[in-house]
């Protein structure tokens, strides 16, 4: 006589997960957390340098007036001096270079004084033009001043900078 109330097939609670043919079952929901200390972090060094650079760079430019008509200078044979409004003065702040670097001159007298022999060692090295970096709120007196204590060199062209137009 046939049993026909048992077979042969496992029950449906006795057959494990790695029987089945389509494999273990995922669960439903899954614990999804992210980490994000790591992008903070990222997030946090970005915006110092780029609050660092941009102080840096905003306290290097000089503002020029614009160029109407003008003839490119090659900075390689040119001694630039850089003339930069002060707040509160009478007398603009010079520098001896390209920008705002080192200590300003800020007495007249110091500034004449200065130029000429700034001059006269650009000369030695090979470098026959003068370069005048004036911001636009500068006094064309101040830029007259450096103007006569750096065409005082002999052998030396003058030139002012202004800003080009794209």
């Amino acid at each position: 006589m046939a049993d026909t109330g048992s077979s042969s097939l496992p029950s449906r609670s006795e057959a494990s997960a790695d029987d089945s043919p389509l494999g273990a079952r995922k669960p439903l929901s899954t614990d999804s957390r992210f980490d994000v200390t790591a992008m903070v972090d990222l997030i946090f060094m970005m915006n110092i340098f780029f609050m660092v650079t941009s102080i840096s760079k905003s306290m290097d430019e000089v503002d020029l007036p614009p160029a109407r008509h003008a003839i490119a200078v090659d900075e390689e044979t040119a001694v630039i001096v850089t003339l930069c409004a002060a707040e509160g003065t009478q007398t603009a702040w010079l520098y001896l270079g390209d920008g705002r670097v080192d200590q300003p001159l800020t007495s007249a007298k110091a500034q004449e004084d200065g130029v000429r022999p700034f001059v006269e060692a650009g000369l030695k090295a090979g470098k026959s033009t003068v370069v005048i970096k004036a911001e636009r709120k500068v006094h064309y007196r101040d830029v007259e001043r450096v103007a006569s204590a750096a065409s005082v060199v002999p052998g030396t062209r003058l030139n002012l900078a202004v800003w080009e137009k794209e």
